[in-house]
């Protein structure tokens, strides 16, 4: 296996591990935020002794919310690590992996970018 070859793989591990962080983190702020709704339409209704109608607009409000967060914050980032979305390519990957390593800052992707250059031209002198 060449060095760009391993390279890419060590990228492709990185993006898995990417999504599963966006999973995670998506799952606990998926779990804050309903509980908090349902804690506060609890109180709501507690205080303020609802009608079965508003009590029905409340039900359907939590829902609602509660499933387009879930979809957001979980369902798409694990679509994605299983490959069944698109992903971040690997110049996307290499930003990221040098926003946050300062000693690898943009080397990641200029030798992405070179590799890619190489591939285009016939005459590689330049490069």
């Amino acid at each position: 296996m060449s060095v760009y070859q391993e390279l890419l793989g060590r990228l492709d591990v990185f993006t898995r591990k990417y999504y599963l962080n966006q999973i995670l983190r998506g799952g606990l702020y998926f779990l804050a935020v309903a509980t908090g709704l349902f804690l506060l339409f609890n109180f709501l209704e507690y205080q303020f002794y609802f009608s079965s109608t508003v009590r029905k607009i409340i039900l359907t409000t939590f829902s609602g919310v509660s499933l387009c967060l879930l979809v957001y914050w979980v369902l798409l980032p694990l679509s994605k690590y299983l490959n069944l979305g698109t992903q971040i390519s690997h110049e996307q990957a290499a930003e990221i992996i040098g926003t946050h390593f300062t000693t690898v800052k943009d080397k990641l992707l200029n030798v992405l970018q070179l590799k890619q250059a190489m591939a285009g031209q016939s005459d590689v002198a330049l490069i």
